[in-house]
Parts: C-alpha cells; structure tokens; sequence
C-alpha cells in the first residue's frame, strides 16, 4: 500500500480566549483536512487547545497556547517554542502550511528553528506586514525557506515576491452543507456582517457609512457559541 505525503497544518499561536480558540484557525485545518484527506495524510500541529476538536490519531500538538489577556512577551515566548517543536517533529518529505496569526512571530520562528527537510508554505491575508522596513529585512531572511503564499487575492500574493496561489479562506467538501437557494420571503435588512466585531474589522466603519441612509444594517456576533444579535 502506497504511503501518503503527509501535510501539517500548523498554528504555532493556537489562540486560547477563555478556554476557546477563537478566530478561523480551527475552521481552516479542518477544511483543509477535509478538502486534502482522500490524497494525502494531513495531520494538525497546535497547542493544547486543539485537543477540543482533533483527536490524537491526527494531532502534532505543541506545548503552549497564545493566552489572550495575557503580555506580549510571555505569548511571543510561548509562540516561539512552539515553533521549535514544530520544526523538531516534521519529517522528511512533509509539507507544512503554517496558518498566519502574528506574521512576525512567524517569520522569526522560521528564521531560528526552520528544517530543511520539509517543504514550507505560509498563509498570509495582507500585506501590511511588509510595510515596515524591519519586518521587511526579516521576510528577506526567511522567504529562501518558503516554498510559496497562500493568500485571498492577487494583491496580497504578489506583494511577496515568491510563488503564490490564490485560494477562498474556506474550503467546504462536505454534503452537510445545504447549496440549494433558499426562499427568502420575508426581507428584514440590507446588508449583513457575520463574524467577530473587532475594530480593525471595519464594522463600524460600515455601520456609521450606512447610518441616516434608507437601508437597514444586521450585525451577528458569535462569542462561545452564543449568538448576539445588534440592529
């Protein structure tokens, strides 16, 4: 029987808010996992927190989580070993997709702790990153490692100057998912944002936009599973 090419994907943050991992990380290894699966063996690398939704059989888990609340310091440290252990465990012939959280932890990981034996693709969702010369001088130490960009657009992929692909930040290949219009009979609002509030999000850049103006706005909050509903 012929051995699958494993693939890691790996999140050396594993954001742990109040015991949640909060954010898409989960979400993104488990659509990967799924959309790869049938071709190739991939297994999942994060903290202890992932222990919530991946079982043992298809865990890399690393020591720590990115406890939220916590200092910068203490979680940058915490990060940076974590990528150590990571770069400890692959194997030769892996691919590793590393999920992007702090690009600069990230890339200073690579920098100290990469392993050649492994082929390394990074997600990356913006470009800002490389709009401060530092930052820049440490992708320029690290890009030789990286084999290509994950991104949502061509912008951003582009502006890193190494092969990249441009992919949609969630894959569904699951039959659960109902593809069939749905009726929409009785109109409520205009415009929807789903996802977390956070201010550099835009949200209220585009609540304050449509203020005064003949549409109506829903927001849709989801915080450990409670849904929170702002009109």
């Amino acid at each position: 029987m012929e051995c699958k090419k494993r693939i890691v994907i790996a999140d050396i943050h594993s954001k742990n808010e109040s015991g949640k991992c909060t954010g898409h990380f989960f979400f993104f290894a488990e659509n990967y996992k799924n959309a790869l699966g049938k071709d190739y063996n991939v297994v999942v690398a994060g903290g202890p927190v992932y222990k919530q939704r991946f079982s043992e059989d298809c865990l890399v888990t690393l020591p720590f989580d990115y406890i939220v609340g916590k200092s910068k310091l203490f979680n940058t440290i915490r990060s940076l070993c974590n990528a150590f252990v990571l770069f400890r465990k692959v194997e030769s012939g892996d691919i590793v997709i590393m999920q992007q959280a702090r690009p600069v932890t990230s890339f200073v990981g690579i920098l100290l702790f990469f392993n050649s034996k492994c082929r390394l693709y990074s997600v990356q969702y913006s470009k800002y990153f490389l709009s401060k010369k530092a930052y820049r001088f440490i992708y320029n130490l690290v890009k030789k490692h990286i084999k290509g960009i994950l991104c949502p657009c061509d912008e951003v992929g582009s502006a890193y100057k190494i092969p990249y692909i441009v992919v949609p930040d969630y894959i569904y290949v699951d039959s659960m998912y109902n593809d069939q219009p749905i009726a929409f009979n009785d109109k409520e609002f205009d415009f929807c944002i789903v996802g977390r509030l956070n201010k550099d999000k835009g949200v209220l850049e585009v609540v304050k936009f449509f203020k005064n103006k003949k549409f109506k706005v829903l927001e849709k909050k989801y915080v450990l599973n409670v849904k929170i509903v702002v009109i």
